[in-house]
């Protein structure tokens, strides 16, 4: 969401800034899964797709993040 909010601004400055939102939201969600696996609230294999699944969004936002600066 905060990506499609960052496009809806006026200048890429505004989408790098919803970017780095995103990778931090990211951040907190891994933090999440890893928290309810610890609490036993998520089984072992629903752990490691979560796990796997975020870790790939965080590196696709990254690269996104890259091409920002590197644009700029």
């Amino acid at each position: 969401m905060n990506l499609i909010e960052g496009g809806a601004k006026l200048g890429e400055g505004e989408f790098r800034r919803f970017v780095d939102i995103s990778i931090g939201f990211c951040a907190e969600v891994e933090y999440q899964i890893e928290l309810c696996h610890d609490l036993n609230y998520l089984s072992h294999p629903d752990f490691t797709e979560l796990a796997e699944n975020y870790q790939r969004i965080g590196k696709m936002l990254n690269r996104l993040m890259q091409k920002l600066i590197t644009k700029k």
